[in-house]
């Protein structure tokens, strides 16, 4: 409670200075007078939900876009959905703000909350529609020191993925697989495509296996959207205590923490929205140099 304490604060100020307007501007666009902020709190699965929903004109996406380019966070020729726009706020150092208030726009950007909300092995995402207004979504799991997980073999490692984040996992059909502009790859799961992320590309590992059939494939949930994930062996499920990495070590993009086995040895935690992140950026990058 201590340390969600700062960022809901944060969020709540940013809603209602950035996000809710004032009652001409309100009521111009057709609105009632006043402005409406909602906080919801529920279990989902494995996870706390935490919303932060106002009613107010949504994140200007060209302003975000305009000043994420300005900053060099991306650059023009990217193709980024509105989601993608959405989360740029997030990034280090980001501000919109053109005045300094007392509420909020103190130069400090939403970087501080997502990186109090991932000290707790949490997530935040940001759903918003120009006009209508923006929903903050933090997830947290129930328990912060121990959780339980799916040891997977890459490589020569030992990794965990929490179980909390996997919907399935199944053997790979080729008849299934499809690639998307030559590069992505894609598979049907059911009436939904979904995006492979080979773990080994990932890792920068030697990966020779082209053809994907009878490999492994763990489904996780990444933002709301499932995305498939290749690992050479499933073994057992086990309860683990995690250990932080950034603390001991640095903080490393696909890891949420690390973990000491009963036999003694080390095994990661996987992040994986971290390893969706990388795998997508090295997608654009053999683009680019194609």
């Amino acid at each position: 409670m201590e340390n969600i304490g700062d960022p809901m604060v944060h969020l709540v100020r940013n809603a209602l200075d950035h996000g809710v307007e004032t009652p001409d501007i309100r009521v111009a666009a057709g609105k009632p007078e006043m402005g409406t902020l909602n906080l919801n709190a529920f279990h989902q699965g494995g996870n706390i939900i935490i919303e932060i929903k106002d009613d107010g004109a949504g994140v200007n996406k060209a302003k975000v876009l305009a000043k994420a380019i300005e900053k060099g966070l991306v650059s023009e020729d990217d193709d980024l959905s509105d989601h993608d726009i959405n989360n740029l706020i997030f990034a280090p150092g980001f501000s919109t703000a053109d005045v300094v208030s007392d509420v909020s726009g103190r130069g400090v950007g939403m970087d501080v909350v997502k990186t109090s909300i991932t000290k707790l092995g949490g997530t935040v995402s940001v759903a918003s529609e120009e006009g209508k207004g923006s929903t903050f979504t933090i997830r947290l799991p129930l328990t912060l020191a121990i959780l339980d997980g799916q040891l997977v073999t890459v490589g020569n490692e030992s990794y965990v993925i929490p179980l909390i984040t996997i919907i399935e996992s199944l053997q790979v059909d080729r008849k299934y697989i499809n690639q998307v502009a030559g590069k992505a790859e894609v598979y049907k799961l059911r009436e939904h495509y979904i995006p492979i992320i080979r773990s080994r590309a990932v890792f920068g590992l030697k990966d020779d296996r082209r053809d994907l059939h009878d490999a492994l494939m763990v489904v996780v949930e990444v933002d709301g959207a499932p995305a498939g994930i290749i690992v050479d062996d499933l073994q057992g499920q086990q309860q683990v205590v995690i250990k932080s990495l950034e603390t001991n070590y640095r903080k490393v993009e696909t890891m949420s923490g690390a973990t000491i086995l009963g036999d003694g040895t080390v095994a990661l935690i996987w992040d994986v929205n971290g390893m969706v992140n990388v795998h997508k950026r090295k997608l654009n990058s053999n683009a680019i140099k194609a």
